[in-house]
């Protein structure tokens, strides 16, 4: 697979804009990494990530989820930003410091893992669960129509009412 994707480096110049998500691809054998996910379409399958280029939807990369034998490429990531950080972190190896702005869902993204992106010139975009470590405090309930927004500097974390925050880095 490694080759495949080598190839598909050089065929491909992606644009500005990367999407990640994970995927459950039907599989109904015997397979130890086989997951289960009742809210999925195809409920048993094998997970994976998919790293994307937004223009095009050519696929950059692919990690399969296996548990603790997924190949992250530096471990002590999933203690810092959680295991869907680290697998950011892993899919983005070769697309850093090229000022990509990538697209993630709230299961990957937190405070730790935009800053760690934002050190390696890469700017990330997506919803973030407010329960995440190192989220800024937001106030209390909004009312219709109603924005808050909370920045250090180099985050900035909006909440509309009624939508999980948003989350960006600034230039």
């Amino acid at each position: 697979m490694p080759e495949l994707f080598a190839n598909f480096k050089n065929a491909v110049n992606p644009g500005e804009f990367l999407s990640l998500d994970e995927s459950l691809l039907s599989f109904k054998g015997r397979l130890s990494i086989k997951q289960y996910n009742p809210k999925k379409r195809a409920r048993f399958g094998l997970k994976m990530f998919f790293l994307l280029d937004s223009v095009t939807d050519f696929a950059l990369g692919i990690l399969p989820y296996q548990g603790k034998a997924t190949k992250i490429l530096r471990p002590e990531w999933i203690t810092e930003m959680g295991f869907g950080g680290a697998a950011v972190m892993t899919m983005l190896d070769q697309y850093t410091h090229r000022f990509h702005r990538v697209v993630v869902d709230n299961w990957f993204l937190s405070p730790t893992l935009a800053t760690e992106l934002k050190d390696l010139s890469t700017y990330v975009l997506g919803t973030v669960q407010k329960r995440r470590r190192n989220m800024p405090i937001m106030g209390g309930k909004l009312n219709l129509g109603e924005v808050e927004i909370r920045s250090n500097g180099e985050i900035l974390v909006e909440r509309y009412n009624g939508m999980n925050s948003l989350f960006w880095l600034l230039h």
